[in-house]
């Protein structure tokens, strides 16, 4: 037995294959047949001779023989096999360090399948050649769900070969709008002292019952007064100024000289422009009747009588003796209807208004920013006609127009106005010597934060800019 150790010393101990056959009918130390380089004797000391073993048989020795014999023939093709996959290079999968963020997260993770439970239709890693001319394939196992090493660089160089997308169209700003700052703008009109408006004038004429009703302290009665009030507008508007004139159209009454009948607000001269030719023979046509509202015919016509004039100034006067209580919160809704409270004063011409009704009529004029002219006797009318002149030739101090987008602003001139970056354009308003298609001025940038001023002169009809930042 321990020479036929000796004899395969030398040998692969993988295919040792003929030694361990015997291991388990052997006394021998299965590691002393193993690694028989390190055996030590095991002859006892002195010259008593070991046990022996029971000599093999016939059908033994032929056994051994024929294991000897295929395990040479297994050790020469291993061994040539393993000398053509030292050639070939092979490549190794390492998988990545799986990342736990918290102690709850390692909990909750699923515990990894056994080897058994894997699926064994796989390719593993290490090459199987089926023919030993060919180069076994090089294979790589991934798991489910996680690229492989040569996966994920090609999809650094994927991601990295082409440049973010942004959705901000060509030429546009990239900057976030939550870093842009207000900008503003100012605007000098050189050599301007101001524009006088042209207005769009409604006028209320109270034609009611009382206002008909014969009086000696204004012979013959308050409707002679309120009629020569409306002839003499006209020649205090400024020229390319227009005016319209609604009554009121009374029904029937039941009681004697019409005074309980109501009365609807009736279009008696729409709107005509300067010299107002047909005004007087209008005029000529109310009939003072019946029970009338002037308030209320003022709020409807606020909301129906303008929007078409856009380079005229609305405004409304009432002219009346307030018989009706004004509830002027009506004018002041339809106001804010159309988004002008404070853009379009209602004034109050008060013929012989009463102390009752006084004040609400007077609070309309006040709230609309409007003027509120009293005529206690008929005397007064020239010098409230003179007052409402002056006010109606006033020079315009909202000139200039900016509009951008949807919107629009009026300010005056060397007034500084904030705006948000952007591109926006200004109208000027008649000037010496512009010619008018002139006065529409585009392009007018503003930037992020930045204080742009602006300098408007005329020369050969058109108008000349320069600007100055800050």
């Amino acid at each position: 037995m321990t020479s036929a150790i000796a004899g395969k010393e030398t040998g692969d101990l993988v295919s040792s294959e003929a030694v361990l056959s015997k291991v388990g009918r052997s006394p021998v130390d299965p590691s002393r047949a193993l690694f028989a380089a390190f055996e030590k004797s095991v002859l006892p000391k002195g010259n008593a001779a070991p046990p022996s073993c029971p000599a093999p048989t016939t059908l033994e020795k032929k056994s051994e023989e024929a294991g000897v014999a295929k395990s040479s023939s297994s050790q020469a093709a291993l061994s040539a096999e393993n000398s053509r996959l030292a050639s070939v290079p092979q490549v190794v999968t390492k998988k990545p360090p799986q990342e736990v963020s918290s102690h709850e997260e390692r909990a909750s993770d699923p515990a990894p399948a056994p080897p058994a439970a894997q699926d064994r239709s796989e390719p593993t890693s290490e090459p199987t050649p089926t023919d030993p001319d060919q180069p076994a394939p090089i294979r790589e196992r991934a798991s489910a769900g996680v690229p492989t090493e040569g996966a994920r660089i090609f999809e650094k160089k994927d991601r990295s070969a082409s440049p973010p997308k942004s959705d901000a169209p060509p030429g546009a700003d990239t900057k976030s709008e939550k870093y842009q700052l207000p900008g503003s703008l100012v605007i000098n009109l050189k050599n301007f002292d101001g524009d006088r408006v042209k207005w769009a004038l409604m006028v209320i004429l109270d034609d009611s019952g009382v206002m008909g009703k014969a009086s000696k302290l204004w012979a013959p009665n308050k409707m002679d007064v309120a009629l020569k009030v409306v002839e003499k507008l006209p020649s205090h508007l400024t020229p390319g100024s227009r005016l319209a004139v609604r009554d009121f159209m009374c029904g029937k009454s039941d009681t004697k000289g019409g005074r309980g009948a109501q009365c609807l607000s009736h279009m008696l001269l729409d709107w005509v422009d300067s010299p107002f030719k047909s005004l007087k023979e209008n005029l000529a046509k109310a009939n003072p009747s019946g029970t009338t509202n002037p308030c209320a015919a003022a709020a409807y016509s606020l909301k129906k009588d303008f929007g078409g004039e856009r380079d005229l100034a609305p405004r409304v006067v009432l002219v009346t003796n307030g018989a009706t209580k004004c509830g002027y919160g009506e004018v002041l809704r339809a106001l804010d209807e159309k988004g002008a409270r404070g853009e379009i004063p209602v004034d109050v011409v008060s013929i012989g208004i009463g102390k009752k009704t006084r004040q609400n009529y007077a609070a309309l004029a006040e709230k609309t920013k409007g003027e509120f002219l009293a005529l206690a006797k008929p005397s007064d009318l020239e010098s409230a006609l003179s007052k409402y002149a002056r006010l109606l030739k006033s020079k315009q101090r909202k000139v200039i127009e900016v509009r951008g987008g949807d919107k629009t602003f009026k300010i005056a001139n060397g007034e500084e106005i904030t705006l948000a970056p952007g591109t926006y354009s200004i109208v000027v308003p008649e000037m010496s010597g512009l010619t008018a298609s002139q006065r529409a001025i585009r392009d007018i940038k503003v930037k992020s934060g930045e204080n742009k001023r602006l300098e408007i002169s005329v020369k050969k009809g058109k108008p000349i800019i320069r600007a100055e930042k800050k």
